[in-house]
């Protein structure tokens, strides 16, 4: 794993956590509205995976938020 891949994975779990408590919502009903595992959801959070494409896609349809901001970079 690249250097630049762990930063963005802990960006985009904490996006993920900050989300969820937002809207009052767990783990498992998050991982649920996206398909996956609540197992994999806590990897995910934690910064030790990545979702897969279509993941980040529901990821992104469910929160809004543009794909650069659930990555954790800046657009000038």
């Amino acid at each position: 794993m690249s250097q630049k891949q762990k930063p963005i994975r802990r960006d985009l779990g904490y996006y993920l956590r900050v989300y969820r408590a937002k809207h009052d919502m767990t783990q498992v009903e998050l991982a649920a509205l996206l398909g996956i595992h609540n197992s994999t959801l806590s990897l995910i959070e934690s910064g030790n995976t990545f979702p897969s494409r279509p993941v980040m896609i529901k990821i992104r349809a469910l929160t809004g938020a543009p794909t650069h901001a659930l990555l954790g970079e800046q657009v000038s």
